[in-house]
């Protein structure tokens, strides 16, 4: 009887020393992808991101130096700035309205 609960006893503990390999090799392997995908994702970010940075940079240059410069100065003198309303939302009545004038042409 004391031979086959050490036999069981062995059996299991052999089976939990496999269990926990397998769980330290899948955590380093995790570790590894996780690693592969910030990588990549830093890679990418890194090649469609600078034009945004060169923009950021420059916008930090311009408010380091002071306040904004005033609108009318970056204009050419006797040019005019025309500040239109927003258009009114488009409506179904003004969208048929709209689609019946590019339809119905004179003759």
């Amino acid at each position: 009887m004391d031979r086959e609960t050490s036999a069981v006893d062995t059996a299991s503990a052999d089976r939990i020393r496999i269990l926990e390999f397998q769980v330290d090799h899948l955590r380093r392997e995790l570790e590894l992808l996780e690693a592969r995908h910030a990588e990549a994702i830093y890679s990418v970010a890194w090649h469609f991101g600078w034009p945004v940075r060169v923009i950021e940079r420059a916008i930090r240059r311009a408010l380091a130096r002071g306040a904004a410069p005033a609108p009318d100065a970056a204009m050419p003198p006797g040019a005019r700035l025309d500040l239109q309303p927003p258009p009114q939302p488009m409506t179904a009545e003004r969208l048929a309205a709209r689609i019946a004038r590019r339809i119905v042409r004179p003759v």
